[in-house]
């Protein structure tokens, strides 16, 4: 049996396409996308914890939790225009949490000759 916890702070830095000063059209959604330069990184706070039981050789069953919570995080935003709707992308006003539980069951195939 094994608990395991962990704690950590990662960042999410802009990618180039959404910090360029310039458009580019996507044609995949027929919209011209337009970068920022004012975006800001993104800090993520990441909170894990995970219980790991091994009932036998190549077997196991654990429950993981865990919880982010991101601090100005990107996001792309849809500007509709007067004649061209464009995307964008901002540092949201608010942060963003997520959370969840992961269930994970493995068990060792029997094999009969």
């Amino acid at each position: 049996m094994n608990i395991r916890g962990s704690v950590s702070q990662t960042v999410s830095r802009p990618e180039l396409r959404e910090i360029a000063p310039f458009g580019y059209y996507d044609f995949t959604k027929g919209l011209k996308i337009y970068g920022n330069p004012k975006l800001k990184r993104s800090l993520i706070q990441n909170y894990d914890l995970r219980y790991e039981y091994y009932p036998a050789a190549g077997e196991i069953i654990s429950l993981s939790l865990f919880y982010k919570n991101f601090e100005a995080p990107i996001e792309q935003v849809y500007a509709p225009g007067q004649n061209n709707p464009e995307i964008t992308f901002e540092n949201a006003e608010k942060g963003a949490k997520n959370f969840g539980l992961e269930l994970e069951v493995r068990k060792k195939p029997q094999l009969y000759f």
